[in-house]
């Protein structure tokens, strides 16, 4: 919401979904921060890292609600789920469809960083990459996985 430069870099939120009817494609963006909470984080502008990381969980819960939310009231059927951490992208495809039940007509894919590294994470059964580990975080080393 503003961010330290908001004319060169906007989120609407800290979890979103935008919508492009022309494509039946929806873009859901997750806030999954509190995955890797602390993180070495102080949290000294939150007043402690327990109050920190339990902003982060509530802002968690919210995307993940927005998530679910989404897959049952979509009208679109190609989806990408995006966050900033790379690990668990096949676990978002997965709720997701859980939560929207019948996706036969649907394309769903799901992509996470924190890495400089570019691969495909999982194949669908039909062989098409459905989640992606991309990124430019990679903030441990240059080949960071996490």
């Amino acid at each position: 919401k503003g961010g330290c430069n908001p004319t060169n870099f906007y989120l609407p939120d800290f979890g979103y979904y935008y919508t492009i009817p022309e494509l039946d494609f929806e873009w859901i963006g997750l806030e999954e921060s509190a995955n890797d909470c602390p993180g070495g984080e102080a949290f000294t502008d939150c007043g402690s890292q327990s109050k920190g990381c339990d902003y982060l969980a509530k802002m968690k819960a919210a995307s993940e609600d927005m998530l679910k939310e989404r897959a049952k009231n979509s009208t679109n059927h190609n989806f990408m789920l995006i966050q900033h951490y790379g690990g668990s992208g096949a676990h978002y495809v997965s709720e997701f469809s859980q939560a929207r039940g019948n996706t036969d007509n649907d394309i769903i894919w799901a992509a996470g960083g924190h890495s400089h590294v570019q691969e495909c994470v999982h194949y669908a059964d039909h062989g098409v990459c459905d989640v992606i580990l991309t990124g430019g975080g990679g903030h441990r080393s240059a080949n960071s996985r996490k």
